[in-house]
């Protein structure tokens, strides 16, 4: 074979072992980012949920809700329960 075959086909062996690694780099750290910024978001949801209200109905049913900022439970006009996270109606019993 001649030199300038061999360099070309080394060369071009170099290149290939180089851009495997640099794919291999490169997909190492896509994986933790995406994991840093699940982590992230699963703590900010975390951070939504400040409070919770419950009620219990007259039969024995419990009614609940979540929220991030406002709460509130107590007995409706009917006799029965409700309760209402951050401004939204969340459920109510009779």
């Amino acid at each position: 074979m001649k030199k300038s075959t061999k360099s070309l086909l080394f060369g071009v062996l170099g290149a290939a072992v180089l851009a495997g690694a640099y794919q291999n780099y490169r997909m190492s750290q896509t994986e933790k980012i995406a994991s840093n910024l699940t982590l992230d978001n699963i703590e900010s949801l975390a951070l939504i949920m400040d409070c919770y209200a419950e009620a219990t109905c007259p039969s024995g049913a419990v009614i609940h809700c979540s929220g991030g900022s406002s709460c509130e439970s107590g007995p409706n006009e009917s006799g029965g329960s409700y309760v209402i996270c951050d401004g939204k109606y969340g459920s109510s019993c009779n």
